[in-house]
């Protein structure tokens, strides 16, 4: 069908079109369907955080989700979701995991615990991603500044090693 009209019954599609050209699209995506997904980006506002969650992090879960992103924020859905800015820069540099990489993004446009409260909140994160967002966003200072042995042993009792790793 027509793209536009397509979108317009459900504005999840903008997203799902963006997963789907990532993960099966060969070259450029179809320019009437992009222009379509740019024009309605506005609706993105009115879906559920939950089902924006869901479709996000399956984008940041493929293997180099990069390249999509950046297609994303250049029709401007991306700042739909991540409203207070964003950085793809050091994207790359982490693994697969969502939660980390939408953090190394969400770091780029800001960070800071203010800023993990407002995508906790639009994403509908549960408690525990939330908290573990905080935690990436706004981490110990100690973790800056001494990574020395005692300094790395003692973060590690007082977080354990999976927010480390996080780190």
């Amino acid at each position: 069908g027509e793209a536009a009209q397509r979108i317009a019954e459900d504005k999840l599609r903008i997203l799902r079109f963006f997963r789907f050209q990532a993960r099966f699209g060969r070259g450029a995506p179809d320019a009437q369907a992009l222009a379509a997904c740019a024009a309605a980006a506005p609706g993105i506002d009115g879906l559920s955080g939950e089902r924006v969650r869901a479709e996000t992090f399956k984008i940041l879960a493929l293997p180099a989700p990069g390249a999509i992103l950046a297609r994303m924020a250049g029709a401007g859905v991306l700042q739909r979701i991540l409203p207070n800015g964003f950085d793809l820069a050091g994207l790359e540099k982490c693994d697969g995991d969502p939660l980390r990489r939408l953090s190394a993004m969400a770091v780029g446009g800001g960070g800071g615990a203010e800023t993990a409260d407002v995508i906790a909140e639009r994403l509908r994160l549960s408690n525990q991603q939330a908290r573990r967002l905080a935690f990436m966003m706004s981490p110990p200072k100690a973790f800056a500044s001494d990574m020395s042995g005692p300094a790395l042993r003692q973060l590690l009792y007082d977080h354990g090693p999976d927010a480390i790793t996080d780190l």
